[in-house]
């Protein structure tokens, strides 16, 4: 017996003070440690090299960079990293622009204990 309940699964027969597992939980944990070894299977099938599978082309691709009309580097979506970078920021400053006015015009907590 367990105290404080139990997990219904795990029931257990006690003969002679002696506890033993029924035959119902131990046919569910078996279809369980089947599930469990289903889900590990699927997860090593998986190959990380499918997912730039649609970057990797034969003909040059053109860059992704704001104003950029250079080739991309192979196996990328832009022509360096630079280029990335700079589409992140205007991304930034596109979507949260209020954020950033917010910012600029409250002081630093820093600046304001060592004044």
């Amino acid at each position: 017996m367990f105290k404080y309940g139990g997990n219904n699964k795990l029931k257990q027969r006690c003969r002679q003070r002696l506890c033993f597992k029924s035959k119902k939980a131990s046919r569910i944990s078996s279809s369980n440690r089947i599930k469990i070894k289903k889900k590990h299977h699927e997860r090593e099938v998986y190959e990380p090299e499918e997912s730039i599978s649609h970057l990797q082309t034969v003909e040059p691709r053109q860059c992704y960079g704001p104003q950029c009309s250079r080739a991309a580097q192979y196996g990328s979506k832009y022509c360096s990293a630079q280029c990335g970078m700079r589409l992140a920021t205007a991304r930034i400053y596109q979507v949260l622009p209020q954020r950033i006015q917010e910012w600029s015009l409250a002081t630093c907590v820093a600046e304001q204990q060592n004044r």
